[in-house]
Parts: structure tokens; sequence; C-alpha cells
């Protein structure tokens, strides 16, 4: 038997010697029932916080407490039903003044301690989510950006969407904008409705490289490119030669071919070179839609293509001499500015006389992708109107149309875009 329990015993049989010892007037009647009440309610307590050893320590100090007070309260001649009273009233305070201390401990908890959330693991929480946020708006950035540089069919683009240059080429949606002054807004929306109507594949690409603003329409779609492939056969020789792979032999081929579009010389250069060298030149600089798919005037069952944006970031690097490198960049536009008479129909026949134009055509009449008889007529062009010089790329896939009706209306575009840019020609 514990130490406690052999306490609880001694002390309750010397409560009841007491009791016996007590007179009889006092043990009799009212007085002896008050008095086994409390010892059934002492008795209770105590094994009511047994479990807990503050509670039993309050309950025994209460019990001691009482009795000693019983005992002078006994002296003193007060009755026992007050004793009853007092000693369970001292228990209750006691039980009140804990429950009340431990209150005041939990208040005085820090609040995370108080809500089981600590305040870093809040602070990771919100770290987290704010991270988790910038990534969504990041991936959501990043989803915009590549669905724009990958657009390349039908679907007209929007008006002011530039080109960066990454290497030699400039890719598209990258960026950023340069809002349409009113005049360029009317041109393009004019140039859009003039399009829309058209028989045939249209498309176009105007970039002024006095102010950044650009106009696309169906810029990005492959075109039959007829000879402005011959745009990316120059840049891929003039590379080759600048890192010293091949002897820079070839000057008069390379003149003839942009300046009267000579096919013989072109294919001399394609040997040279070899297909898979100049479409990894191609693709290595961004020319997205570009593609050597065969040699001048080869019948294999397949064209080659380009875009009018592609063909306009040649003609932008040139202008900013990045062609490749500056000498090479001025090589080319000396080709050119010289191009033979029959290449002067389409864009420059648009622009005023004594206007300096650089440009470079193509045609040629062939069947498009769905096996249709198309009349191809490409021009891309750099127009050095003074103050005001621009990029101006038109090409055209149009089933039974003329050679001459297709120049009228290139050129009348190229006059269009003269007067919006220039003002009314002299």
């Amino acid at each position: 038997m514990s130490t406690e329990n052999k306490t609880e015993e001694k002390k309750t049989e010397e409560n009841e010697k007491q009791t016996s010892d007590l007179p009889e007037k006092e043990l009799s009647g009212q007085n002896l029932q008050d008095i086994a009440d409390e010892q059934n309610k002492l008795e209770s307590l105590k094994q009511q916080y047994s479990q807990d050893p503050g509670a039993a320590w309050a309950a025994e100090n209460a019990r001691h407490t009482g009795e000693d007070n019983a005992e002078n309260m006994k002296s003193a001649g007060i009755p026992g039903h007050v004793v009853m009273l007092l000693a369970a009233g001292l228990v209750i305070l006691l039980c009140l003044l804990l429950f009340v201390k431990s209150r005041q401990k939990e208040e005085n908890l820090p609040e995370e301690a108080q809500t089981g959330v600590s305040l870093t693991q809040e602070a990771d929480t919100a770290k987290t989510a704010g991270t988790a946020d910038s990534g969504k708006t990041a991936g959501t950035a990043d989803s915009g950006k590549t669905a724009g540089t990958a657009d390349s069919g039908k679907t007209e683009e929007k008006p002011g969407t530039q080109s960066q240059t990454s290497g030699t080429g400039r890719t598209s949606g990258e960026e950023k904008a340069v809002p349409l002054s009113p005049e360029m807004e009317a041109l393009g929306k004019s140039l859009r409705s003039q399009i829309a109507e058209k028989n045939g594949d249209w498309t176009l690409y105007l970039y002024r490289l006095d102010t950044g603003e650009e106009i696309g329409i169906n810029d990005q779609e492959p075109m039959i490119s007829a000879s402005l492939i011959k745009l990316y056969i120059a840049g891929c020789y003039l590379e080759q030669v600048e890192k010293g792979s091949v002897p820079d032999d070839y000057q008069q081929q390379l003149f003839a071919m942009l300046s009267a579009s000579d096919n013989g010389a072109t294919n001399r250069l394609i040997d040279l070179l070899g297909m898979d060298q100049i479409n990894a030149f191609i693709q290595e600089h961004h020319y997205r839609a570009g593609r050597l798919n065969r040699k001048m005037l080869e019948n294999n069952g397949t064209e080659n293509y380009t875009s009018a944006r592609d063909c306009g970031n040649v003609l932008r690097n040139v202008y900013d001499r990045t062609y490749i490198n500056k000498v090479a960049s001025e090589r080319v536009e000396e080709a050119m500015r010289a191009q033979i008479a029959r290449n002067l129909y389409k864009i420059p026949a648009g622009v005023p006389e004594g206007v300096v134009t650089a440009n470079k055509t193509g045609e040629l009449f062939t069947k498009n992708a769905e096996g249709v008889n198309v009349d191809v007529q490409n021009d891309a062009a750099i127009i050095f109107a003074g103050e005001h010089p621009y990029v101006l790329v038109v090409m055209t896939a149009v089933p039974g149309a003329g050679e001459a009706q297709m120049h009228e209306e290139i050129s009348a575009i190229s006059a269009e875009v003269y007067k919006a840019i220039c003002g009314e020609q002299e």
C-alpha cells in the first residue's frame, strides 16, 4: 500500500475517532448527518482528483484546511453544517484560482502556439504561393510569346509587332511593339481591306526604318519563294567566306545572282555550298519559313519557300549592316541597287522617279500545294526615301493571273505605302 493511502487511512481513523469522541448531543440529529455528508464529499473529491497531482494536491490541501478549520470552529462552537459549507467553498475557490491561472498562461503564449501554426510556416506558405503565382505568370508569358512566334498560318497578324535580331536573323514576336501612328493605322486598315478582296494568296510585310513601326499581313505564312531564296544563298556564301571555309572567288556569280537573278550563277553557288549547308544557315539565323528544296529551274516535284517577314528581316539586316558583317551587307545592297530594268516593274515602279531602291524580285509559273497552277510574283525592297526609309515585301501566288496585271497591283500597293509614309508624290 502506498504512503499516500496509508496517510489517508490514518487521517480517516483519526477523524472517525474525533467524531466518536464528540459529545452525544453534537452527534445527534442534523449535526451527525452534516458531518457524514462532509466526509462523503471530501472522500469523493479525493477520488475525483487522484489522477491529477495538481488537483489532488489542491483537494488534499482543501481537506486539511477544512479539517483544521473544523477543529478550530468546533472549539469555537461553530455548527457542523457551517464548517462543511466553508470547506466546500475553499475547494471551489482553489479550483477557480487554478482555472484562472491556466487561462492567463494560455493568453500569454505567442499567437503561433495558440493556433498551432508557426509564423515561419505561414511565411513559407506565402512565399510558396507567391512563387507559384510568379511561375504561373511567367509560364503564361512564355506560352503567349511562343504562340505569337509560332503563328505562321493565314490569320492576319496585328500591326505593330516587331521582330528582333538574333544572330543574323530576326525572330518575330519578341521585340517590343512600337505603337502605330494614326497614318500608319489607316494605312494598315486600307491594305488589309484590299488584300482580303484579292484573288489567290497575298502576303505583305512593311517596316519603317525611321520609326520602327511595322505592318504584317499574313507575313509569316510560308510562300513559294521563287528567286527570293537567293537572298539566303548570298548570305550563306558570304558567311562561309568570312569563316575561311570557301575562297571569295565567286564575286561575279554573287553579283549576277542578286542583280539579274541569274539562275546559272545561283546553281554554281548551290553546288559550292551544298543544300544542307544553305538550309543550316537559314535555320541558324532564324529565318523560320525558309527552305531550299531544289536548284533553280529543277523539276523535282518540290518548291523553295520563305515568308514576307523573313525576307523583310534580311533587308533590315542589310540596311543595319548586320547581314553577316558590314562588308557582306554592303555587297548585297550594292547588287540589289543594280537591278536590271525588267526587275523594276513592281515595288520600285510605285515610288517617284529618283528615289533610290534596292530590291530582289522573284517570279515563277508553277503549281501550289493544292496542285493549282499559279503565277508567283514576289518583290522585296529597301526604299531609301530620304528621312523616311522603309522595307516593303509583297509575295503572291494567284491562279489565272497575268504577269502585267500582277505588276500593276504590286506597284499600286507600293505607291500607297510611299504616299502614307512620305506624302504626295511630286
